[in-house]
């Protein structure tokens, strides 16, 4: 199947600083792998702050998280946006033994499957879940476009 490319739009903070040439491919190849068509996907790495914020504001919990996705249509093309928090990445990757980078990957697979029905509330489908994001991971080239972490700020 041919998939168009989407727009893709990154934003970060004067904290966390990243080629965006670089993630836009990786994003393009779990887009190509995942087989479907994506109109518009806008990515923001935020702090743990403002993701927390956001969390109280839209979803009414009041924890941390690593990502929130937002689907703006439910059939191709898909329409979405994901927040990222880069330092609760950071905390995560540690927690895990994985690459910073890899795991900053992991969760843009995690809010591309969310946005085409994925879900995570229940054990079995955190493990299709998860499953699905490690042949995600396993499909791209993992490229270095972090250029600046800060945390705190």
């Amino acid at each position: 199947m041919k998939i168009t490319k989407p727009k893709i739009e990154i934003t970060s903070d004067k904290n966390f600083l990243i080629d965006k040439t670089i993630l836009k491919k990786i994003i393009n190849q779990l887009i190509e792998k995942i087989e479907k068509s994506f109109g518009s996907i806008e990515i923001c790495f935020l702090s743990d702050n403002q993701l927390h914020e956001l969390n109280k504001k839209h979803l009414n919990h009041d924890t941390l998280t690593d990502i929130l996705t937002f689907t703006y249509n439910n059939t191709e093309p898909y329409s979405l946006e994901i927040l990222i928090s880069y330092e609760r990445a950071y905390e995560n990757s540690k927690k895990f033994k994985v690459p910073y980078q890899s795991e900053i990957i992991r969760l843009i697979a995690h809010g591309l499957l969310h946005s085409i029905g994925y879900n995570d509330k229940t054990k079995a489908q955190k493990l299709k879940m998860r499953k699905a994001e490690n042949d995600l991971l396993k499909s791209v080239n993992k490229l270095d476009f972090i250029k600046k972490m800060k945390q705190g700020a």
